[in-house]
Parts: structure tokens; C-alpha cells; sequence
């Protein structure tokens, strides 16, 4: 047995070196720069385009009306907090034809809440044109928050509308979402 050990020991020996041989591979390396650019992404889906208010009884005219909630009435999305204000197209609301009556847009308020939400106070439209109604203060970054609109013409300005021509009278509202 100590004969075969002593013959088996340099064998084992050349076998261990040849693996240590073998296992001394040689490495390289090399870097990449890498980069991650953030920008503002903001964006605005409105899902309904129109608000309609029909004066057409003397309750409507004294009281006011409040138009039902539109739900999800528009989405948003934004890689950073953001607001979002109203802007009016013109100083007010024009009728048609030879109708040179106008409803100033002040006339109007809305309140925007996100869906589920309560609504608690109605911002008044500015009364000129380019000019904004804050909505939506500061809020966190977001993927898609849907929001809910109220429009109203309250009966403190309802009466301003007493003795217009009868007419439909129309303008655009816009709304602007900015990243901050």
C-alpha cells in the first residue's frame, strides 16, 4: 500500500498542477457610461368637450344651475408635480348672427376634483381673454389621474343674464397642464 501511494503521489500531483494550470485564465475588462435622461412629460386627455347650460325657466334665471358632475371629465399624466389652470379663447361668451350681446365668461365657474373626490369651492373663468383660473394647485407626479368637472353659472350671476338676446352664446375654455 505504501508502494502505491508513493507511485500514486507524483501522479496526483502533475493532475492538480495541470488543473491549477488550467483555472489561471486571464480576464479583461471594459466600462460603458451609462446615462438616464429625465424630461418633463406632461400630457392632458379631456374625455368629454362640451358643457351646455339651458336657461329656459324663471327658477333657472333666479337660482342659477349647476350642470351634473362630468366624470373622468379629463386625465392627466406629468413626470413631475404639476398645476393646471383654465385659460379663455375670448373675454366672453358671443352669440350669433347679428346678436352683438355677449355673457362675460366670469359668469361661469368650475370646480375640478380628482374622480371620487369632493368638491368644496368653484373658481370663477377669468373675465379676459389669455388670462388663467387656477384649478389645480401643486400636486405629485402621476402615470393617469382622472379628474371631475362641475360647471356652474351660480344665481348671484344668473341675473346677468336677464334681458340678453335669446340666442345660444359660445366661446372655448382651455385646459393647460405645466409641469413645474
Amino acid at each position: 500500500m505504501k508502494k502505491f501511494l508513493l507511485l500514486a503521489a507524483p501522479i496526483i500531483s502533475v493532475l492538480f498542477s495541470s488543473n491549477n494550470a488550467k483555472a489561471q485564465a486571464t480576464a479583461s475588462t471594459g466600462s460603458v457610461n451609462m446615462s438616464v435622461q429625465l424630461q418633463a412629460a406632461v400630457a392632458i386627455t379631456l374625455n368629454t368637450n362640451s358643457a351646455s347650460f339651458v336657461f329656459d325657466t324663471p327658477s333657472k334665471y333666479a337660482d342659477g344651475i349647476t350642470l351634473p358632475t362630468q366624470t373622468g371629465a379629463f386625465t392627466v399624466s406629468s413626470s413631475r408635480p404639476y398645476t393646471i389652470v383654465a385659460t379663455t379663447a375670448a373675454n366672453d361668451l358671443a352669440g350669433t348672427g347679428s346678436n352683438v350681446d355677449k355673457i362675460p365668461f366670469n359668469a361661469i365657474e368650475v370646480a375640478v376634483v380628482p374622480t371620487g373626490g369632493s368638491f368644496s369651492t368653484a373658481t370663477a373663468l377669468p373675465a379676459t381673454a389669455g388670462s388663467t383660473a387656477n384649478l389645480v394647485g401643486t400636486t405629485t407626479a402621476t402615470l393617469s389621474q382622472a379628474y371631475d368637472i362641475q360647471y356652474s353659472i351660480p344665481a348671484a350671476k344668473a341675473h346677468t343674464l336677464l334681458g340678453k338676446n335669446l340666442d345660444t352664446y359660445t366661446s372655448t375654455l382651455l385646459y393647460t397642464i405645466t409641469a413645474l
